[in-house]
């Protein structure tokens, strides 16, 4: 595979069992596909001091990832030293184009979750995965298992897949279940608690709401009335909900009244 970058050449290969030597070859290959002012704008977006960034832009990423997925990708993730935050994005990019049983995948992702420490590593390699697809039901059984994790980004990342692929008629009561029940204390085991981790999880229940209210309004105002949710995500879903183009007015200011007063 060849990439170019302000008229550079750059030659990939896919197709070998990886070890540490081509690894690390493969490193300093992408290394020239850097973009100073991208890495700059990574760096500040995420504010995660854990992984090192070279700043290679995310359809790049994709383009090696789908590669990678056709060929021995799992010697691939053996390799992978999840320095870099790029390193860390192909590794979830690879899962969502390989090939892979549903039991592989769940156990896959849980996997490389125990990596991320950035929402943007969650959100942006979730996908329509097709093993989930064409397997709903027991999908959404080890989806929910991650929405129980003390992980917060395991935990997020099951919003995530429920909000891409699960907000229909027969999933909508046990996902508003999930809502309600994921709160701070939920995550009180964590063993690096911090002020933003929660707020991340708030982040994704409060959209994931947003979402199931446009296709089910009234089990959301139910929820919303019976103040099943914590105050932060209660206030942020109907925040979100009355900036959506799709709610009318009079709903809108319904939803306002439904405002819990913080002190």
């Amino acid at each position: 595979m060849k990439l170019s970058r302000r008229g550079e050449c750059i030659t990939l290969k896919f197709n070998i069992i990886w070890d540490k030597e081509n690894y690390s070859e493969f490193l300093l290959e992408l290394e020239k596909l850097q973009d100073h002012r991208y890495r700059s704008f990574c760096q500040r977006l995420n504010k995660d001091e854990n992984y090192d960034y070279i700043g290679v832009r995310v359809p790049i990423l994709r383009d090696i990832a789908k590669q990678i997925a056709k060929y021995d990708f799992q010697s691939f993730i053996r390799q992978n030293t999840h320095t870099y935050y790029e390193e860390t994005m192909l590794h979830g990019f690879i899962l969502g184009y390989a090939d892979l049983e549903l039991k592989s995948l769940l156990k896959m992702l849980k996997e490389y979750i125990q990596h991320v420490s950035n929402w943007s590593l969650v959100d942006l390699v979730i996908v329509k995965f097709k093993s989930i697809v064409k397997n709903k039901t027991e999908g959404f059984s080890g989806i929910l298992e991650f929405s129980k994790s003390s992980n917060p980004w395991e935990v997020r990342m099951a919003l995530v897949l429920l909000l891409s692929l699960y907000v229909e008629e027969k999933y909508i009561e046990e996902i508003l279940s999930v809502c309600s029940s994921i709160n701070k204390n939920h995550l009180c085991c964590l063993k690096n608690s911090d002020d933003k981790i929660p707020y991340y999880v708030n982040m994704a229940n409060a959209w994931l709401l947003s979402e199931c209210y446009l296709k089910f309004p009234e089990k959301v105002t139910k929820l919303f009335k019976e103040k099943a949710l914590s105050p932060q995500v209660h206030n942020k879903a109907i925040q979100k909900i009355r900036e959506s183009w799709r709610v009318n007015n009079c709903l809108k200011n319904n939803l306002k009244d439904l405002k819990i007063k913080l002190n």
